[in-house]
Order: structure tokens, then sequence, then C-alpha cells
């Protein structure tokens, strides 16, 4: 004789409750990277800090001053968005203990690869918790990156 799970219920009883659904994430909105992605975040970050150093060489801004010599000690935040392509946001401390802001497009069909925006978090000096931010790169004068270099890096 077969049973249904819904046999093993007196008749007064509440049928089992049904799984809530996962809410999907907003298209277009901002999704925190996995770790998969939070791999891919940290090279990407990498990559585009390289790529700063390069652009900054010679140039006598703050922010590039204090870019020079640095390294990603960890990624502190990273999140993807899907557009016309994608937009790689990612938040990393660096090896100067400054916050590194990136924003990173990636247009595989048209080969498309570059840095949008860059800025450096700096503590400002003495007891205070200001922060001052310079940007080194803003989606006005995106800096190219090689996408061919970033995928053999």
């Amino acid at each position: 004789m077969c049973s249904s799970d819904l046999d093993d219920f007196p008749a007064h009883a509440a049928a089992p409750p049904s799984p809530s659904p996962t809410p999907s994430p907003l298209l277009g909105a901002h999704t925190p990277s996995t770790d998969g992605a939070a791999t891919k975040a940290l090279h990407l970050a990498e990559f585009a800090l390289t790529a700063l150093q390069a652009h900054c060489a010679g140039n006598n801004a703050i922010a590039c001053g204090w870019l020079q010599g640095a390294s990603v000690s960890e990624v502190v935040r990273a999140s993807t968005q899907v557009v016309a392509g994608t937009n790689y946001a990612i938040q990393v401390r660096t090896s100067k203990g400054h916050t590194l802001h990136l924003t990173v497009f990636e247009q595989a069909w048209t080969q498309t690869f570059e840095l949008t925006a860059a800025s450096l978090s700096v503590p400002s000096a003495g007891a205070s918790l200001a922060l001052s931010v310079h940007e080194v790169v803003t989606s006005e004068a995106a800096l190219a990156l090689d996408a061919a270099a970033f995928h053999a890096y």
C-alpha cells in the first residue's frame, strides 16, 4: 500500500510549509562576489594597481606618490554588476595601509578592458578619524588595460 507525504499528517494538521523562494538579485544591481569571483577580484586589483603605478610614473600627484611601491594586502569588498559587460567594484587595503577603490569594466566580445575609476582613501594626519580621498582615475579619463596580459596573469 502506497502513502503520500500528506497521508502522514492528521486531517486537522496544516500542510508542511513550502520553502521560501530565494530572492533573485535585481538586474543591473551590484552583487557581492563569491569565493571564485573574489579570487578574480584579487587578481584584477593587483593587475589594476600595477597599471596605476605605471600610469603614475613621472606624475607628481600626491595619490600617485602613495601608490608607488604599494601592493595589495587584502580585498576588503568586491562586487560585480552586469551591464553591457561587467563592472567589478573592488575595495582593497594596500601594503601602505591605504584603501584603494577600483572599478574595472570588462566587455569580452569587444575586448574592452579598462579601469574606469580609482580613488585612494588615506587617513588624515594626527588623531583625526577623517579620511582624505584622492581620485587617480575618473570615468571621463578611463585607463585602458591589456585584456590579453590580464588573462595571462
